[in-house]
């Protein structure tokens, strides 16, 4: 003999799948604002390398160094090298001396 099931039953779960469908949704907002966010303020922009030298709109990867002049070849990495210095292959901005 099957009996039907309490009444309170069946409304937690429609309670149940009513929440389920707004947990979904608020993730999906809150998935499709972060993903605003990053858009409207990419990485590169953020590097403190970018303070020091200035990347060429023509050409992508080469960057000035603001001190010297030097015109580096190989992306943000390499600028950095020439900055900081001490690296093979790199030279250091002449303004800061040769490091001992």
């Amino acid at each position: 003999m099957v009996t039907a099931l309490p009444l309170s039953f069946n409304r937690l779960v429609a309670r149940q799948e009513s929440l389920n469908l707004r947990f979904f949704f608020l993730l999906f907002l809150l998935i499709s604002h972060s993903s605003l966010i990053t858009m409207s303020t990419p990485s590169k922009q953020l590097d403190p390398a970018h303070k020091y030298a200035t990347p060429d709109p023509k050409k992508y990867g080469c960057f000035h160094c603001n001190f010297c002049g030097k015109i580096t070849n190989g992306g943000v990495s390499r600028a950095k090298h020439h900055l900081a210095g001490g690296y093979n292959g790199v030279t250091l901005v002449p303004r800061f001396g040769s490091r001992e």
